[in-house]
C-alpha cells in the first residue's frame, strides 16, 4: 500500500545511476532512465525474476532526447493505487526529469513520507564488498598516523621545530594526495582522498568534525596534549581516528589519559548486536558519572555514528534519544573526548576514536593504531631520569647525553646527536653534489644539448565571451560548476572569481546543526602539491581556504538552500575525479615517448 521514489543517485554495485527515476514497492519495482543505465541493470531484473517472493522489475528507457513523459504515466498510474509514498526530502537534484517527476507526484497529492531514516537503516548493514573497502581504507587510515604522523610529531618534539597546525594538517594532505605511502596491496591511489581537512590542535580544542587546523604553532611543552582528527575515503567509503598525544604528562593527565581508554573500551564492549544506540551513549554516561562526574560539564552529546558512504549517517547518531538498534556487520566511527581539563594552570584536551564494525561480542576496531599511554605520550628525559627509568621498564641502554631533551615513544628512546664533525661532513657532501649538478649541466651544454623545463598553466576561461555570466547560480551568486571548462566558479565579495579545477587542493563537507559548512583547499605556491604549477606572479596574495555555510531549514519558497551545497560538492568531486584521470593518462603516454635530449642544429 507505499512505495518509495527515488530521484537520488544510487550506488548498486558501486555504479552510480544519475537521471533515474525508481520506484519500489511490495509487487514492483519501475525505473526510468537511460539505455546504458538499464542494460547495466537488466542482469540484476533476470536474477529478480527466477528468485520467488521477489517484486518484479520493470525496465524503461529513455532514449536520446526523449522527455520520459510516456514512460512517466505508466509509474504514475502505480503511484495512484498506493496510499502513500517515501520520498527524500532533503535531496533535491536539477534536471529536467525530476522536474516532471516531482511536478506529477504535486498533481497527485498523495501523502508522501520522509524515507531517510528507513533507508539509511536499510543500507547501515554492509555487505561483504563493501567491508572489505571499509578495511582497506580504516587500515589505510591506521598507518597514516601510526607510520608519518606520530613520527613526524616526535621529531617536531624532539629537534623543537616551530610547525604551525596548517602546515602539519596540509603535510598530512599532500601525503594522501601523492599517493605513494601506506597503500595497501591491490589498492587505488586514485580511489583514496581525505574525509576531510585533517586537524590538529594543542592550543584551543573543540571535538567538532567543522573545527579547524589554526595558524598557531604546536605546543610541545611539558603537560601539554596534541589532539589530530584524520580521516579518509576509498572509493567512497569512510573511515576516521582520533588520538591524543600528551607531551611529559603528569600523573594526573596519565590516569586521565587511561580513565578516557577505560571509557572507550567500555563503550566497544557494549556495542553488541540489537543494543539501542540510546544505550550505548547512556551506559557510556553513568559509566563516567561513576568514575569522573565532573567531567559530563564538558562531555560530548553524542560519542559517533554510523558511517560508509555518508561519513556521517545522522539516523545513526550515538547519542541519548536514539532507539535504533545495533545490527551486526554495521559500521560505526567512534568519537569520545573531554575539553577544558586543566594541569598546572595549562589547558588540554582529550580525545580517542576509531572505526569500528559491530560483531558477535562488540565493537571491532578495523583501525588498530595503538592507544595505551606509553604508545601516544611523549617523555622528556633529564640528568638523573635514566637510571631509575632503566630500572622501571629495562629498555634504555647507553644513555650519554645528560639535560637533553629526548622523545620516548612506542617504549624506544632515540639519540641523534648532531656533533660539529657530522654537520661538517653533511655540508660538504651537499657541496659536492651541487658541483656535480653543476658540471653535468656545463656538458650537456658543450655537447649541443639542452634541456627545457616544460611549465604547466591552468586557465578556466581563455575569453570573457566563454565565460557563462548569464548562469542563474552565477546571476544569484552561488557557486556554479563548469564541467566543460573544468572550472569552479565561487563569489568573492559579490563578484563571480572563477577557479580552474586544479587550483582545487580539496573540497570537504561537513554537517552541524541545522548548517551545511562546504570547506574549500586551494593549492597556493610552495605547497608540495602546487610545486609543477606555473604562476605568473608566485609574489601575490593568494586565498589558501574558502568556507560557505547553508541552512538544512526549508524557506518560504519550500527549497531548501544547503542542498545547492550538497549538488556542488558531489559536483566538483566528480570534475576533480575526471581531471585526475585525464592528467594520469597524460603522464603514462609521456613515460611510453623516448625520454632520450634533442640535440639543436
Amino acid at each position: 500500500s507505499s512505495g518509495i521514489n527515488a530521484e537520488c543517485p544510487l550506488r548498486p554495485g558501486g555504479y552510480e545511476l544519475r537521471d533515474t527515476i525508481m520506484l519500489f514497492s511490495m509487487e514492483d519495482i519501475f525505473v526510468i532512465s537511460s539505455k546504458k543505465k538499464t542494460d547495466f541493470l537488466r542482469p540484476l531484473r533476470d536474477m529478480l525474476a527466477k528468485k520467488e517472493n521477489m517484486p518484479k522489475m520493470t525496465l524503461l528507457t529513455r532514449m536520446k532526447g526523449d522527455s520520459g513523459a510516456d514512460h512517466m504515466k505508466t509509474v504514475i498510474e502505480k503511484v495512484k493505487a498506493l496510499k502513500s509514498v517515501g520520498h527524500f526530502p532533503k535531496d533535491h537534484f536539477k534536471g529536467e526529469l525530476a522536474k516532471q517527476w516531482n511536478a506529477k507526484l504535486k498533481e497527485l497529492e498523495i501523502d508522501q513520507v520522509d524515507a531517510t531514516a528507513h533507508i539509511a537503516l536499510c543500507l547501515a548493514v554492509k555487505d561483504e564488498q563493501e567491508l572489505s573497502h571499509l578495511n582497506k581504507v580504516a587500515q589505510y587510515t591506521s598507518d597514516i598516523f601510526s607510520k608519518y604522523l606520530r613520527n613526524e610529531l616526535m621529531n617536531i618534539v624532539d629537534e623543537e621545530k616551530k610547525v604551525k597546525h596548517v602546515k602539519m594538517s596540509n603535510n598530512i594532505e599532500n601525503l594522501v594526495a601523492e599517493g605513494k605511502k601506506c597503500l595497501l596491496p591491490g589498492m587505488d591511489k586514485d580511489s583514496v582522498e581525505v574525509a576531510y581537512t585533517p586537524i590538529i590542535q594543542s592550543r584551543k580544542f573543540s571535538l567538532k568534525f567543522s573545527a579547524s587546523s589554526d595558524e598557531e604553532k604546536i605546543d610541545y611543552a611539558n603537560r601539554s596534549s596534541v589532539t589530530v582528527l584524520f580521516g579518509t575515503r576509498y572509493k567512497s567509503y569512510c573511515s576516521n581516528i582520533s588520538r591524543t598525544v600528551l607531551v611529559e604528562p603528569a600523573e594526573k593527565q596519565q590516569k586521565n589519559y587511561e580513565l578516557l581508554l577505560e571509557i572507550v573500551e567500555k563503550v566497544y564492549s557494549i556495542m553488541t548486536e540489537n543494543t539501542k544506540l540510546s544505550t550505548v551513549y547512556n551506559k557510556c554516561v553513568e559509566f563516567v558519572k561513576e568514575k569522573r562526574p565532573e567531567w559530563l560539564n564538558n562531555f560530548p552529546k553524542n560519542i559517533g555514528f554510523g558511517t560508509g558512504i555518508e561519513f556521517r549517517e545522522p539516523s545513526l547518531l550515538i547519542g541519548p534519544k536514539n532507539d535504533n538498534v545495533l545490527k551486526k556487520n554495521m559500521v560505526f566511527i567512534i568519537q569520545i573526548g573531554v575539553v577544558g581539563l586543566k594541569e598546572d594552570e595549562k589547558e588540554y584536551a582529550l580525545m580517542l576514536g576509531d572505526t569500528v564494525v559491530i560483531g558477535d561480542t562488540g565493537a571491532s576496531v578495523l583501525t588498530p593504531s595503538k592507544k595505551k599511554i606509553r604508545s601516544v605520550s611523549i617523555f622528556l628525559k633529564g640528568e638523573g631520569d635514566a637510571e631509575e627509568e632503566e630500572e622501571e621498564e629495562n629498555i634504555m641502554e647507553n644513555i650519554t647525553r645528560q639535560s637533553r631533551r629526548t622523545a620516548v615513544i612506542d617504549n624506544k628512546l632515540r639519540h641523534e646527536p648532531l656533533s660539529d664533525d657530522k654537520r661538517k661532513e653533511h655540508q660538504r657532501k651537499l657541496v659536492e653534489k651541487l658541483n656535480q649538478e653543476a658540471r653535468d649541466r656545463l656538458s650537456a651544454k658543450k655537447n649541443g644539448y639542452t634541456e627545457k623545463k616544460k611549465v604547466q598553466t591552468s586557465v578556466a576561461f581563455k575569453n570573457l565571451q566563454s565565460f557563462p555570466s548569464n548562469d542563474p547560480d552565477i546571476r544569484n551568486l552561488k557557486i556554479m560548476v563548469d564541467k566543460k571548462h573544468e572550472s569552479v566558479i565561487i563569489p568573492i565579495f559579490g563578484i563571480p572569481t572563477p577557479f580552474h579545477i586544479s587550483t582545487i587542493k580539496n573540497v570537504s563537507k561537513s554537517e552541524e546543526g541545522d548548517y551545511v559548512y562546504l570547506r574549500t583547499n586551494l593549492n597556493v605556491p610552495g605547497t608540495q602539491v602546487a610545486k609543477d604549477e606555473h604562476y605568473s606572479n608566485p609574489e601575490a596574495t593568494f586565498m589558501k581556504e574558502i568556507t560557505f555555510r547553508s541552512n538544512m531549514r526549508k524557506t518560504l519558497a519550500g527549497e531548501v538552500p544547503a542542498m545547492h551545497l550538497n549538488n556542488a560538492f558531489r559536483i566538483i568531486k566528480e570534475v576533480q575525479k575526471k581531471f585526475k584521470q585525464y592528467e594520469n593518462e597524460k603522464k603514462e603516454k609521456r613515460s611510453d615517448c623516448d625520454s632520450a635530449l634533442i640535440p639543436l642544429l
